[in-house]
This record gives structure tokens, C-alpha cells and sequence, in this order.
């Protein structure tokens, strides 16, 4: 210790910030584990409250559905899933899915992708059109006092009979000039200029690519709004698409091409 006038002012200690960053860091690491436990206790939750509905039994939809649909969830193989529907494509010549979820939504349009793309000249090719539909469900669960609001997105797909092609004459029409989605596109103005398309040319055929399972959600809820609004129109045409994966800067996205069915006229 400095006595006099001339003693030196003793600084106080500093202390290593390294062990308050640390803890900071353990903290967030355990809110954050908190968190991912609650959010897998609610989706367990959701998927027991499914499966009591009757939506969610494995490959099934519900009893009342005309035809068997292939349940997709975020954890479901691409692979897996292409060759189930594949293998319902050569018993059946059709084939459903239903979906739940954004990242559901992107593995069953990846699936149709990779099935629209072959991999090689020589390979297989499925001449298959996709006709894609939502609806809302409200499930209770008794014990627990919950509801739950739900978006079931399905994608019918049809395979072109021998000697049948599932394209559209496009002589005289042109295509439009490709729609790039991203995951900040608005669902309604993306869904308002696919129907203006179609409106000013009901032969059109719409091109739409997306890449990522957020831009492929809001492309896929745009297709549903826009239905509704070409029916408002006066345009009872099915809308229904082809998809196929493309290269685009080195990148690999997925490319929707949308076009109204004049087989019913």
C-alpha cells in the first residue's frame, strides 16, 4: 500500500472477460436446448393428434379417401418416397400425396422433380402431370383441451396412358418468361400474376422455378390461390403442372410448368 502525496493510484484488477463470454455462451446453448424440447414435445403432440384424426397412418390418408395417399412429412426420404410412387405410377397409372408442413411440402415436389428428370437418355421417363389442392382441418384433442389448425396440401399425379401424351399443343402460344420465387415472394401477387397469365391465354404455359422449401411452399400455396381466382374468372380449366429440375448459375432449381387441362373439352 503507497502512502504520501505522491502515491500512485492502484487501478482496480481487471478481470479476463473470456469466462463471462463463456457463460453467456452455455446459456444460450441451454435456452436454445429448452426451446428444440418444447417445440419436438408440440409436434409430437400434433403427430399423435393426426394419427387420431385418421390422416396419419403410415401410407394412408383417411378412410373416406378414394384412393390411398402417400403421407409426406419433413423426415421422409426423397429416394424412398420416388420409388413408392414410382412403383404406384406402373401398378395404378396414379398416385397421391399429402402433405403437412413446409419442408413436407418441398420433399413431395423434389420427389415429382426427380421422377420428371431423368438420369440419362436412356432412362425411363414418366410422361406425368400434377394437379396440386389444399385444405384446412381443424383437429381437438380432448385430453389436453387443443386445437390445432392444419393445411393438408395434396398432389395428384396422373401417368400419361400408351400412346397418350400429357402435353399441350403450344403451336401459336408461347411460354411465359420464367417466375423466380424466393421465400420473401408474396403468396397473393405471385398467385394474381399466374392467373393473369392464364387469363390473357388459357393455352399459356406458365414457368415458374423455385429453389429451397421455403420459395417452394409459397409456389405451391400460390398454385392453390390461383385456381381459386381462375375459377372466379370463369375458367373452370384444371391447372396442372410438370416438374424437372434445371441448371441455372451452377445451381440446381426446380421448375414448375403450369398449364390449364383442355382434355375434359
Amino acid at each position: 500500500r503507497a502512502y504520501g502525496m505522491h502515491a500512485r493510484l492502484l487501478r482496480p484488477e481487471r478481470r479476463p472477460a473470456f469466462p463471462v463470454v463463456l457463460i453467456a455462451m452455455f446459456a444460450m446453448f441451454a435456452v436454445a436446448e429448452i426451446f428444440s424440447i418444447s417445440v419436438n414435445d408440440r409436434l409430437r403432440s400434433t403427430m399423435e393428434m393426426t394419427q387420431e384424426s385418421g390422416i396419419s397412418q403410415p401410407g394412408m390418408t383417411r378412410t373416406s379417401s378414394s384412393r390411398d395417399a402417400l403421407r409426406v412429412s419433413a423426415q421422409t426420404d426423397v429416394q424412398k418416397l420416388k420409388g413408392a410412387v414410382t412403383g404406384r405410377l406402373l401398378e395404378t397409372g396414379a398416385c397421391k400425396m399429402e402433405a403437412i408442413g413446409m419442408r413436407a411440402v418441398g420433399n413431395a415436389l423434389k420427389t415429382i422433380a426427380i421422377i420428371g428428370t431423368p438420369p440419362g437418355p436412356n432412362a425411363r421417363r414418366f410422361n406425368i402431370k400434377t394437379t396440386v389442392n389444399s385444405r384446412r382441418i381443424l383437429i381437438e384433442n380432448e385430453t389436453e383441451k387443443t386445437k390445432l389448425n392444419m393445411t393438408i396440401v395434396s398432389f395428384d399425379i396422373e401417368s400419361a396412358r400408351d400412346g397418350e401424351s400429357t402435353e399441350i399443343n403450344m403451336e401459336g402460344h408461347s411460354e411465359s418468361e420464367p417466375i423466380r420465387v424466393s421465400r420473401s415472394t408474396v403468396v397473393g401477387s405471385l398467385a394474381s400474376k399466374i392467373s393473369r397469365e392464364f387469363e390473357s391465354d388459357t393455352n399459356r404455359r406458365v414457368i415458374i422455378r423455385v429453389m429451397g422449401p421455403m420459395a417452394t411452399n409459397v409456389a405451391v400455396k400460390a398454385l392453390c390461390v390461383a385456381k381459386t381466382m381462375l375459377a372466379t374468372s370463369g375458367i373452370e380449366n384444371e391447372a396442372k403442372f410438370k416438374a424437372k429440375f434445371v441448371r441455372e448459375n451452377d445451381l440446381s432449381i426446380v421448375e414448375v410448368a403450369v398449364s390449364l387441362d383442355k382434355s375434359s373439352e
